[in-house]
């Protein structure tokens, strides 16, 4: 589980630009709310470790960044 404060970044797809942005709470329902840095609000349900790929080799996701 990840807390207020972790930085993430979100990665959609090669059409979309990787963003940056920070976990802003920590619902009850254990999703998290990211503020990301273009202002976008999202409530996201999975953060993965940073450097984690799908079962097809994807790095599609939001992600904890380790390095901050």
């Amino acid at each position: 589980m990840f807390e207020v404060g972790t930085r993430v970044y979100a990665n959609y797809g090669a059409m979309f630009p990787i963003v940056d942005g920070e976990v802003v709470k920590v619902n009850s329902d254990d999703t998290y709310t990211v503020m990301f840095d273009d202002g976008a609000v999202r409530t996201v349900t999975d953060i993965r470790e940073e450097g984690y790929r799908s079962v097809n080799g994807s790095p599609i996701g939001v992600f904890a960044k380790e390095n901050v």
